[in-house]
């Protein structure tokens, strides 16, 4: 394994949430190179990303906090070098490969309310900056905890249905869960004694708030080019 890749993941061990993005990312010769798309049929209409300021392209522009990198000199060369509310000089990781994989250029905040139905299909990040695992974390810093970065997933997917319809989104049930009334299930809440749809594949969560078997698949096919772009590039 090359040098450069070792030092990558001995820096991801500090950094779990984001191994794939962080090596991805690290591979970038310089600034403003741009990643060169690898030549395999992609399939993958949206990416949708959760996480902290490594992977916030804005969002906490929108609440009220401290944390916020919409001022100069963040964003010194981005697109127009405007200071978008990342934190850093330029693109995320999450931006690198949503354009690697050919979506799109940049993956927008979800809390902007200006976004296009066409800009919510192709992906959104619900990261913020200041977050963490520890619940407090976030609410001593008035951030969004990963817990609402979920409540604003189950919001999103509410959207899409409402803009586009069941049909197109892959699944039959997408606005409740197969565990119980699909609602408020989850943990102990979702246990032995509570009723369960008969056809998990056709929901999108399996309790109110992780999802079935099928998604998360989907979810993986989703990652598949990434994988196999680390794998080779690792071994090569």
């Amino acid at each position: 394994m090359k040098s450069s890749t070792r030092q990558y993941f001995q820096f991801a061990h500090h950094h779990i949430l984001l191994l794939t993005l962080v090596y991805f990312s690290g591979r970038v010769l310089d600034a403003h190179a741009v990643p060169k798309q690898r030549p395999f049929n992609n399939t993958i209409p949206a990416i949708l990303v959760f996480g902290d300021s490594t992977v916030d392209p804005g969002n906490n522009d929108y609440i009220n906090t401290v944390f916020k990198g919409n001022f100069p000199p963040y964003g010194r060369d981005f697109a127009n070098h405007a200071a978008t509310g990342r934190f850093t000089n330029g693109r995320l990781p999450s931006d690198y490969i949503i354009l690697y994989m050919g979506i799109k250029d940049y993956i927008p905040p979800y809390l902007n309310q200006s976004l296009s139905i066409e800009e919510l299909i192709t992906g959104v990040s619900f990261a913020s900056a200041g977050t963490g695992y520890d619940p407090l974390t976030p609410t001593l810093s008035n951030v969004v905890s990963l817990q609402k970065q979920l409540e604003y997933f189950q919001e999103y997917r509410e959207r899409l249905e409402g803009a586009i319809g069941k049909e197109e989104t892959g699944f039959e049930v997408v606005s409740r869960a197969c565990c119980g009334t699909g609602l408020v299930e989850a943990s102990f809440m979702c246990n032995a004694k509570t009723p369960v749809c008969p056809d998990a594949s056709k929901y999108i969560f399996w309790d109110a708030i992780h999802p079935t078997d099928r998604a998360y698949y989907l979810i993986f096919q989703a990652f598949r080019p990434l994988i196999d772009f680390i794998i080779k590039d690792s071994t090569s």
